[in-house]
């Protein structure tokens, strides 16, 4: 697949245990491409009512909030941001007093080799070849969204198709077809001789 090799150049270039950096590229497609939505918030953060805080967990970290902002990856171990009040938290450690004080968004690596784009100090500035680096594998990762994504919404508006047929089929044996429905049926049989006609696509590796 283009995708894991584009990924696996940068995953590699960054890595010199082969073994761990095959396991990191693992974790991270399983991240995007199996993403659990339980109790997650549309950015991926956890909300805790009780203490009125908020927690973002995982080896990849994207979010917004009124003044934290940050994309992350961790090939090694995910990361944990706390927010409470105007204090954040990484993996349990206070990094940020108060949140209004954040600057402009920064390339940083953490000491454990994570890797940010972010207004909050973590680690230490990137060197213009990480940098580089590190906005190749945030674009690829990026890339495999979105076509994460639109799997969802083309698989969706197959199944919704799918129901229409099938409720279609069932108003017409009671009453036959009206004249909409007549027309709904000459597009669907076009569509589905259509796809039948499709050469099938090789798999991509």
């Amino acid at each position: 697949m283009a995708a894991t090799s584009a990924l696996s150049a940068v995953v590699f270039h960054n890595l010199s245990n082969m073994d761990t950096a095959i396991r990191a590229l693992t974790n991270i497609k399983n991240l995007i491409f199996g993403l659990k939505p339980v109790n997650v918030l549309p950015d991926g953060g956890r909300v805790s009512p009780k203490r009125m805080s908020t927690e973002w967990s995982g080896n990849i970290l994207e979010f917004e909030t009124e003044f934290v902002q940050v994309f992350a990856i961790s090939l090694w171990s995910p990361q944990k941001i706390l927010i409470r009040a105007r204090r954040v938290f990484l993996n349990d450690k206070l990094i940020c007093q108060d949140t209004k004080r954040l600057r402009e968004k920064q390339y940083r690596i953490g000491k454990d080799g994570s890797q940010w784009y972010t207004n909050l100090k973590v680690g230490r500035r990137m060197t213009h070849r990480e940098k580089k680096n590190f906005i190749k594998l945030q674009n690829q990762v990026e890339k495999e969204k979105e076509q994460h994504i639109k799997g969802i919404i083309a698989d969706a508006e197959r199944r919704t198709r799918a129901i229409e047929r099938l409720e279609g089929k069932k108003s017409i044996s009671k009453s036959g077809p009206n004249f909409f429905q007549r027309k709904f049926l000459r597009r669907t049989k076009s569509e589905e001789q259509s796809e039948s006609e499709s050469p099938p696509q090789s798999p991509q590796h």
